[in-house]
């Protein structure tokens, strides 16, 4: 952030007295009009000797400036400021004297009274030139430009000037103080400089219908940023129709100028329409582009599994290939990616092996997946994954992050729930100085919040903290409204269906009943998981006998055993719910 300082306008309100009714004005406008007289021809002395003989018959605001003017122009500022300083005292809620009196005490070298005397000019029409005092006495190496003192001095620059830059600068310091709707509310979209700017701002204060204002300002549509920031809001707000379409243009547009975020998208709109060639191929680019990027290789791994998973030719398909006969179902079959998730895995493992915790930990993560490591044993699997974390050291630093998150989630699995804190609790201890979830929490990554809110509740080892829970909980759904790169690969944390249970419960354990309910529903939505459904409606059933809405109750309950029969504790309550009345 660059200061600009302005040419400063001295506010040129002394008007001259006009013709009056009154004998006292119109004899005083005429000691005026022959002071001028004797400046225009030279005669400063008998100018300034006839100025001070009727300055004390001034009487109007407008007279007494007008003697102020011609005694500086006269250049004599002492007496000038006898006359402004008089004037002040008499009219002290008079922002333009007030401005004239600041001015005049700034230029003739009195700058703290200047200053102490400008205040007053905050917020009003007038404020610029606090802020032009303030910036020009302030030595430029030792100018906090984010100092929350300089805000308003910003905005009061901009409304003289209107010079969108200050406008920027005072948006800078709402963000660092974290207000991101204090920082929008300087955005002026009828007079916006950097679009882009603007853009980023009501973005991350997820306000993303403005954000699309401020982009669509643009004068260039070759500026990729805009495009993806564009592409990005249109995602999160649902328009995955002109989300598409604008990531159809900027991949065709940009083939040599490509993010990783934008090949991952468009991989993911082939996904979503189930064509596995064309997500195949921008995957192929992005490895090619970005071989040590993990969400790439997130998403080449989904892919492997999906093609894993797609149904084999049938025993007719398989004597045709005897003869020269293809249909044009087989014709498709040999079209698509010849990848498994071994081939996949092996080629992680290989890429991994350049000391990368990141792909290692991915690389972990499938190979030890329950569904598909039925030949590994628990003792297996966990001595893997001791190696892995000796490989890179224990306590974990910043760039193992993903390890960390990959190994505590595995040893809670392994019931290791002890050892999970220990590491975790060290990796926070290693990357950010402190365990202190409260103290650190804005630090976290949304996995991270998952993980302490869960320990927080839990304890183990340390004291149970079911508030410092429910803070962390609330702080992960209210940072996660899903980036458009996380949602290249997923659908945004909002899916994250363990943490919603735990959100639920919380909510329900402080009585929030409603909002405990609306997050059950919103999990079960987001499950496809039978098994997991059901346990999320019995836990709904639950709540909703707890608060009489006995209907919904059996409705839910019903829903619960349609999705798992066997569900024991739902076919228990099945027997001893109460009846709808």
């Amino acid at each position: 952030m660059k200061v600009r300082t302005s040419a400063f306008f001295v506010l040129i309100l002394f008007l001259l007295c006009s013709c009056s009714q009154v004998k006292e004005e119109k004899a005083f406008s005429t000691y005026l009009s022959e002071v001028d007289s004797y400046i225009i021809s030279g005669s400063t002395v008998s100018a300034l000797e006839l100025l001070k003989e009727i300055a004390p018959k001034s009487a109007s605001p407008l007279e007494k400036l007008g003697v102020y003017r011609r005694f500086i122009q006269l250049g004599s500022a002492k007496d000038g400021l006898k006359v402004i300083e008089k004037l002040s005292k008499a009219y002290p809620d008079n922002i333009d004297i007030t401005a004239i009196y600041a001015w005049h005490l700034f230029k003739n070298g009195n700058e703290k009274k200047a200053l102490k005397v400008a205040e007053k000019l905050k917020g009003t029409k007038n404020a610029s030139l606090y802020s032009q005092m303030i910036l020009t006495v302030t030595p430029q190496d030792k100018l906090d430009l984010l100092s929350p003192d300089l805000e308003s001095v910003y905005a009061g620059a901009y409304l003289t000037t209107h010079n969108d830059l200050w406008l920027q600068n005072a948006a800078l310091v709402a963000v660092m103080d974290g207000d991101f709707q204090r920082a929008i509310s300087y955005g002026d979209i009828s007079n916006c400089t950097n679009p882009l700017f603007w853009g980023y701002v009501a973005y991350d204060g997820k306000k993303y219908n403005t954000a699309l204002e401020f982009l669509n300002r643009q004068q260039s549509i070759s500026d990729v940023e805009s495009l993806i920031l564009m592409n990005d809001a249109l995602e999160i707000l649902g328009d995955k129709e002109r989300g598409e379409t604008l990531r159809s243009y900027i991949v065709s547009s940009f083939p040599d100028n490509l993010p990783c975020e934008v090949l991952l998208n468009k991989a993911k709109d082939f996904r979503d329409a189930q064509n596995y060639i064309g997500e195949f191929q921008y995957l192929q680019k992005a490895l090619l582009l970005y071989p040590d990027n993990v969400k790439v290789w997130d998403a080449y791994i989904k892919l492997a599994i999906t093609l894993d998973n797609l149904p084999k030719e049938n025993h007719l398909a398989t004597a045709l290939r005897q003869t020269d006969l293809r249909s044009a179902q087989m014709a498709a079959y040999d079209k698509l990616p010849q990848i498994t998730l071994n081939s996949v895995l092996a080629d992680l493992e290989r890429v991994a092996a350049n000391n990368d915790p990141d792909l290692s930990a991915l690389h972990y993560a499938y190979k030890t997946e329950p569904d598909f490591s039925q030949d590994m044993t628990r003792e297996s699997k966990l001595a893997s994954l001791w190696l892995l974390l000796e490989s890179y050291g224990v306590p974990l630093s910043t760039d193992t992050e993903l390890l960390v998150q990959v190994a505590v989630s595995r040893l809670l699995e392994f019931d290791l729930r002890s050892d999970a804190r220990r590491i975790f609790d060290g990796s926070l201890e290693s990357r950010f100085g402190s365990m202190d979830y409260e103290k650190i929490y804005e630090n976290l990554s949304p996995k991270d919040l998952e993980l302490a809110a869960y320990f927080a509740a839990s304890g183990l080892g340390k004291e149970i903290n079911l508030s410092l829970s429910y803070f962390l909980y609330t702080k992960l759904f209210e940072k996660n409204t899903g980036s458009f790169s996380d949602l290249a690969v997923a659908t945004g944390y909002q899916g994250n269906i363990p943490a919603m249970i735990n959100m639920a419960e919380l909510l329900a354990g402080k009585r929030k009943f409603y909002d405990a309910w609306d997050m059950y529903a919103e999990a079960v939505n987001l499950t496809e998981n039978a098994e997991l459904k059901a346990d999320i409606l019995y836990r709904l059933t639950t709540l909703q006998i707890q608060t009489g809405f006995l209907e919904e109750a059996h409705k839910s309950l019903s829903y619960c055993l349609e999705m798992d029969p066997y569900h024991q504790k739902a076919l228990l309550l099945q027997k001893s719910i109460p009846p709808i009345q």
